[in-house]
């Protein structure tokens, strides 16, 4: 597993690039700091490529304070990697009063479209447990129903809500710093790296090796990291 500055040293190896470096990711300044700026864009093109990659997979938890019926879920990290959340999956929210063993229970989702046309008749049953949720269109968690905050605090209900979903790209900035992406396919941000440094200095021998070896490599790594769902066999027998 190369780190952050290892990755940088090979990119300049393999480019041709003369001398030795550079000797550290932060404050480098002309052909050392282009080639660490290539190396952290390849790293967040390959994570930007699909928002659903299983290594950017997370389990996201937080608390639901009473009174509160939003959250902004740029507070929240995962709890793999602590990078906060990009994409959740809608149907996987859980519900349970917070230091409690009270029964789990599975909030439903609805469309914001839906949610903004009356949200109250969305539920009949006036309990205090929030029994839905929706997200609106900056991205901020609204809860229905709302415990109501009490007036001594100790009454209050609080609410710990679990659910998965795909974390933001992961972003390297020190020297020891590790791609959260699989060790295998480490070789594609040095790949990417290189191709960005065959288009700023027109050097098309290193490009087309580059790309080569980058296309072949990320369809292995779309095989192998995206849901099976996101794969597309194709059909080997023509239907008559």
């Amino acid at each position: 597993m190369s780190t952050f500055l290892e990755l940088c040293n090979i990119v300049r190896a393999q480019s041709g690039i003369s001398g030795q470096g550079p000797s550290s990711v932060e404050n480098q300044v002309g052909i050392m700091s282009d080639v660490v700026r290539w190396t952290t864009e390849a790293y967040n093109k390959i994570q930007t490529m699909h928002e659903n990659w299983n290594f950017l997979h997370n389990q996201f938890t937080f608390e639901l304070q009473a009174g509160l019926s939003t959250y902004n879920p740029s507070l929240i990290v995962g709890s793999n990697n602590g990078v906060g959340v990009r994409t959740p999956t809608k149907d996987t929210f859980i519900i349970q009063q917070t230091n409690t063993n009270k029964e789990k229970t599975r909030l439903r989702y609805v469309p914001w479209s839906v949610w903004q046309i009356d949200e109250k008749r969305l539920n009949v049953d006036e309990v205090r447990q929030p029994t839905m949720y929706t997200e609106d269109p900056s991205g901020v968690y609204h809860f229905y129903p709302s415990e109501q905050a009490q007036i001594n605090p100790l009454d209050n209900i609080n609410h710990t809500i679990t659910f998965q979903g795909y974390a933001r790209p992961h972003v390297m900035t020190v020297n020891n710093d590790i791609p959260a992406i699989p060790e295998q396919y480490q070789e594609l941000i040095k790949m990417e790296a290189l191709i960005r440094y065959a288009e700023f200095y027109n050097s098309p021998e290193v490009y087309k090796s580059a790309a080569l070896m980058f296309q072949e490599g990320i369809k292995k790594m779309e095989y192998s990291e995206l849901p099976r769902e996101n794969l597309r066999t194709p059909t080997l027998v023509h239907f008559a």
